[in-house]
């Protein structure tokens, strides 16, 4: 009966554990994504709805892949909203129709294209962040 006892308050133990590390990583994305994109949304959107997932934090940047314009957002650590996105239209964003190849190799010197073994493992980092869903209305 005691060994019992013993191995139900581990279980106990364990899933409190498990659900205190898991609650956590659910909310690792850094202050400021919301009104970094609601300023986005704001300046650039067509859409009255767009769907952005965030990367947790790694060396300094947030992955955003912006789904409603099928691009992925370089943003440097902490997001906040801007004045002037024209660094995150023109420099730091990945046009995935247009800025993607398939190899490395096929980048030949290129200072704006990327290969798509790159974009498939910032997408999946995106994909495993947080969704956010802006509406253009609530974002001006």
């Amino acid at each position: 009966m005691k060994a019992m006892k013993t191995l139900l308050k581990s279980r106990v133990l364990l899933l409190t554990l498990i659900l205190f590390l898991s609650s956590g990583q659910a909310s690792a994305n850094p202050d400021g994504v919301d009104e970094f994109l609601q300023g986005f949304v704001s300046h650039f959107s067509k859409t009255d709805v767009d769907f952005f997932y965030a990367s947790r934090p790694k060396e300094g940047l947030v992955y955003i892949y912006w789904m409603t314009g099928n691009s992925i957002l370089i943003v440097d650590v902490p997001p906040k909203r801007l004045d002037d996105y024209y660094w995150y239209e023109y420099k730091a964003r990945i046009d995935l129709n247009s800025d993607v190849v398939p190899t490395a190799d096929d980048i030949h010197g290129s200072t704006y294209l990327t290969d798509s073994v790159w974009v498939e493992e910032r997408l999946k980092e995106c994909l495993n962040g947080k969704k956010f869903t802006i509406r253009k209305e609530e974002a001006e």
